[in-house]
């Protein structure tokens, strides 16, 4: 059985003057970031493969110091795409996330719509599992890792989103994308 995992970045430092793409990890999720490390040890990965996006990469670059495997980014593997920056409340942003769900084929949150953020994800993944052999860990975000699970393990994405937590991530078994372990926050 190959193993796949699919991890999300620790917290970042949250400026609303900036967009979230452009985060960087904070004290927390510096502190987050190593924990996931341990907890990603027993899964004994070949490669860590990282959104470029800096709170996706620092966690990585934590990670794989910690476990001594190599680290890259790979094109394809950022977040949902959402260039603007402030923050909306909790309640708003849910309401945003939620109809990003329901209507999967429009752009209703962000810059492009849950479809184009799955198929440029997946391509990445598929691309990033087809150039490692091993058991590979993608440090990547929320919105994209669940819409990725729900397309190819079949489960619930929007309910997956609000789980997941920072850090946080899904095991899946190849070649099926069976979801084995989840661990809704580390």
């Amino acid at each position: 059985m190959r193993t796949f995992v699919l991890a999300k970045h620790a917290m970042p430092q949250i400026k609303s003057d900036v967009p979230a793409s452009q985060w960087h990890l904070s004290a927390d999720g510096i502190a987050g970031a190593k924990r996931l490390a341990e907890r990603l040890r027993q899964y004994e990965p070949s490669m860590i493969v990282s959104s470029s996006e800096p709170k996706a990469l620092e966690t990585a670059a934590i990670v794989a110091e910690m476990l001594g495997v190599q680290l890259e980014s790979a094109f394809g593997l950022h977040e949902h795409e959402r260039p603007e920056a402030g923050l909306l409340d909790r309640a708003e942003f849910e309401r945003r996330v939620a109809e990003l769900f329901a209507r999967p084929a429009e752009v209703v949150f962000g810059a492009e719509s849950a479809n184009d953020a799955l198929r440029r994800f997946a391509t990445a993944v598929d691309r990033t599992l087809v150039e490692n052999r091993g058991d590979v860990v993608v440090i990547s975000h929320g919105t994209v890792i669940s819409l990725f699970v729900a397309a190819r393990a079949h489960e619930d994405g929007r309910s997956l989103w609000g789980m997941l937590g920072l850090p946080s991530y899904v095991v899946l078994e190849l070649p099926k994308f069976r979801v084995t372990d989840l661990v809704a926050a580390v």
